[in-house]
């Protein structure tokens, strides 16, 4: 089954959802192999801004994009899962302020949900459903986003279909989706690092045990 009707996504572009409140970003960063890194601003529900970029080393890029939004204190969920942990630290050095998710661990309702992907794809499908989305244009991410499947696992959650049972039906990676699902998500209480001054222990033992594999290093060098 999909997890947002297109009717839903379609509604998205016209949608009068309220641009006021706090300033979030989803950051999907492209790892071996996949195409783009993407980046989605929202203001509320309206979604302000969705960038991609093809490439190996697109930081730059991605701290030129958020830099007109520093002054509203943006806060940047990033998925940290591989080589999205390097760029989140790369941006919490530039002093952004950055959320590390990682939707492969459990949902805070354990019951319902398979993992905390589920969980945030499940709460944009709502707020989809709800029309509490607006400024949503781009063809690329709707499609992606009208892609996305679920299913019920044995244990009767919520699970969403992973990016490998995707590529075996021909689907690409949904970069675009992704980036739009972590704009939207609910981050960890204690998982913000706010321009390198403070860090969780947890973020500070998985810095120093990653540091010699960031692969970033190279690019650096150059």
């Amino acid at each position: 089954m999909k997890a947002c009707c297109l009717s839903w996504l379609d509604a998205a572009r016209y949608a009068e959802a309220p641009e006021s409140g706090d300033w979030w970003a989803g950051l999907d960063v492209a790892g071996p192999g996949d195409s783009e890194t993407v980046l989605c601003l929202r203001r509320g529900g309206h979604v302000v801004s969705l960038q991609a970029w093809p490439g190996e080393d697109p930081r730059g890029e991605v701290v030129a994009a958020l830099a007109p939004y520093r002054q509203h204190g943006v806060r940047v969920n990033v998925d940290t899962i591989g080589q999205g942990y390097y760029m989140a630290r790369h941006l919490q050095d530039q002093g952004l302020m950055v959320h590390d998710i990682n939707v492969g661990e459990p949902a805070r309702d354990r019951e319902k949900y398979a993992n905390s992907k589920a969980e945030h794809y499940w709460g944009l499908r709502l707020r989809f459903q709800q029309g509490d989305v607006s400024g949503l244009e781009d063809e690329r991410t709707i499609a992606q986003l009208s892609g996305i499947r679920y299913a019920h696992n044995s244990r009767g959650q919520i699970a969403i279909e992973s990016k490998d049972e995707a590529r075996k039906r021909g689907v690409r990676s949904p970069d675009r989706a992704e980036a739009v699902m972590l704009c939207f998500a609910l981050p960890p209480v204690s998982g913000v690092v706010v321009g390198g001054a403070h860090r969780t222990q947890a973020t500070t033992r998985q810095r120093g045990a990653r540091d010699e594999m960031d692969p970033f290093s190279v690019l650096r060098s150059r």
